[in-house]
């Protein structure tokens, strides 16, 4: 009789923690109660990867949320190594590109805009603008 009791108080739980879930999860993640999802949803779910880094920045600057948020941006630019002979021009301060554009060099202090751009083919892409002073 116990155990018919904790099976039903298990189930009940479920399905209540079920209905909550649902219920506060769909106005964020459908537009206007269509079947189509909300890309704010998308993007925070895009985000997610980088809330390590956050945390982290934070630890590391506690005081100073300008210093967290070069460290999480810095973070976020992926690396590459291109060859020796790749050459280099400037076009920005602080900003130098590879003739082919498939490298780009940003010096260290350089303060850059990050905005996120959708094309129209639909895809997403996040576009690095340094900031002139």
């Amino acid at each position: 009789m116990n155990n018919k009791i904790k099976t039903r108080i298990k189930a009940v739980l479920a399905i209540v923690l079920s209905f909550v879930a649902v219920s506060s999860v769909t106005p964020t993640l459908f537009l206007a109660n269509t079947p189509q999802v909300n890309p704010g949803f998308i993007a925070i779910v895009q985000d997610i990867p980088a809330y390590p880094q956050r945390l982290a920045a934070i630890l590391r600057n506690p005081m100073s949320p300008e210093k967290q948020d070069g460290d999480v941006l810095y973070g976020q630019i992926p690396k590459a190594d291109p060859t020796d002979d790749t050459e280099f021009f400037p076009i920005a301060k602080g900003v130098e590109a590879s003739e082919d554009r498939s490298y780009v060099k940003i010096e260290e202090g350089t303060k850059i805009e990050v905005q996120t751009v959708t094309l129209e083919d639909g895809r997403t892409v996040r576009v690095l603008i340094p900031l002139t002073e």
